[in-house]
């Protein structure tokens, strides 16, 4: 069975889980996917956004298609929408498209909006031949991968505990395994019902594959995927904590070892799709 991985093919998600998965799949990888290129495929794909284009085309060629609706709701709108808003949404968005199936991120989203549709849940692998860290004695460089207008809040009372503690935060300017510890904060102002209970485990998944001691939230993707030995931070307040446990190397190599022998890969999550789709 040939699988046509499509989407729009610039966002970080589509990396991950158009070209990576596709590429594990043995699929055929097209951004932007024409008719002509749904000719080539038995099921199709698609990644975070259908543009009327790709939905039409689709429809037009009869067959199957799966949407792996990752971070597709409109942000940061979202972020002002109760939780039943939210829902309301996603199911009115979703009777509209008519996907044959649905890729969820996590298991909350699924249980808060499948209403009976077919579907299933697979969590995002770690980055491809991401290096391990090796665990340095003491820390240096504590960073942060994503969108500097995320962190907010969070950067004053960051920059005063590296100040303090002679350590050193960098945004998005180095290897995982360069940091002694990633942080994965969100501010208020982006940080809503849909943020905190569907968004995927990203982040997590690359201190996993890593083995990058994780500072973070308790969001449900990472709740769901956690192994034991995240530290948890929904506050500014919550930072020096969890701060001067991991000054232990001892306790940072544990981690380190716990989240390599519990990481999830592209080949575990290609097995769980293709299985998915020969029982469809």
């Amino acid at each position: 069975m040939k699988i046509l991985f499509t989407g729009n093919g610039t966002s970080g998600s589509w990396k991950i889980r158009g070209e990576q998965l596709g590429d594990a799949c043995d699929g055929i990888i097209k951004p932007k996917a024409t008719r002509q290129d749904l000719k080539h495929c038995d099921v199709i794909v698609v990644v975070k956004r259908i543009s009327d284009q790709l939905l039409c085309d689709i429809r037009a060629s009869g067959k199957p298609w799966i949407y792996d609706l990752v971070d597709f709701y409109p942000q940061p709108e979202c972020t002002a929408w109760t939780k039943e808003k939210s829902i309301e949404w996603v199911k009115t968005r979703l009777k509209i498209l008519h996907p044959n199936a649905i890729i969820w991120p996590n298991t909350c989203m699924m249980r808060d909006c499948a209403n009976g549709m077919n579907g299933t849940v697979i969590y995002h692998h770690h980055r491809h031949k991401i290096a391990t860290n090796p665990i340095r004695e003491h820390i240096k460089l504590i960073g942060y991968e994503g969108s500097r207008e995320y962190i907010g809040e969070w950067l004053v009372p960051i920059l005063k505990e590296c100040i303090r503690r002679g350590w050193q935060f960098r945004i998005n300017t180095m290897e995982l395994a360069e940091m002694d510890i990633v942080l994965a904060i969100r501010d208020k102002h982006v940080n809503g019902y849909a943020q905190r209970h569907w968004k995927s485990n990203v982040k997590l998944a690359n201190a996993h594959g890593s083995g990058t001691p994780f500072i973070g939230p308790l969001e449900q993707g990472y709740l769901e995927t956690s192994v034991g030995m995240e530290f948890w931070a929904d506050h500014v307040e919550d930072l020096p904590r969890c701060f001067d446990k991991l000054e232990n190397s001892s306790i940072r190599r544990n981690i380190r070892d716990n989240f390599l022998a519990n990481r999830i890969t592209v080949e575990m999550c290609a097995e769980q799709l293709k299985g998915f789709i020969n029982a469809m």
